[in-house]
């Protein structure tokens, strides 16, 4: 109980006995940067704050419970050109039954050409960097207020000749209070 008071009067944290290597600890948001990356405008202009629409085809990308919410087939296709010569798309597809929503979306990252160097020089001219994501999933809208949703994905990173993959699984619900988004 002390050192809760102390932590919450602003004092510093007392030494623990217990103390663990932090450098490992956001290992997880920083490989597949693909993820992270706002794909349609709604997502750029909201940023963060993209998981909590509904009823739009991108919500596939974000948070798949707004697909609960879609009242007939959908389809977005977006298209990039960020920084660096960089280029990101993406497209999705939604069609929505009785029961669920369901629904597949592919985007695609063009991180351009890298130059092959050792010690600074220049070995072999470039390589291309790219990276794509594939996913699938559904939703539903468990009464009127709670919707549930989830997706599969499989990503891939390539650098030059060499590749990196990953399979994940995301899951996210959606509340409405008062006709509000929570």
């Amino acid at each position: 109980a002390t050192t809760a008071l102390l932590i919450a009067l602003g004092a510093p944290r007392p030494a623990s006995a217990h103390r663990f290597h932090r450098g490992y600890a956001n290992a997880g948001i920083h490989a597949l940067s693909i993820l992270g990356l706002p794909v349609s405008p709604r997502a750029a202009a909201l940023g963060e704050a993209m998981g909590a629409i509904a009823q739009d085809p991108s919500n596939i990308w974000y948070n798949a419970a707004g697909m609960a919410r879609i009242p007939t087939n959908a389809f977005t296709i977006n298209g990039q050109q960020r920084f660096a010569q960089t280029q990101l798309v993406g497209a999705a597809v939604i069609f929505p039954t009785e029961l669920l929503a369901f629904g597949i979306g592919v985007r695609a990252f063009n991180a351009g050409t890298v130059e092959n160097r050792i010690d600074g020089e220049l070995i072999g001219g470039n390589s291309r960097a790219f990276s794509y994501v594939l996913e699938g999933g559904g939703a539903m809208s468990m009464t009127d207020w709670w919707r549930w949703g989830g997706t599969l994905y499989f990503a891939q990173e390539v650098l030059g000749d060499q590749s990196q993959g990953a399979v994940g699984l995301n899951s996210g619900m959606q509340f409405e209070i008062n006709s509000r988004i929570m």
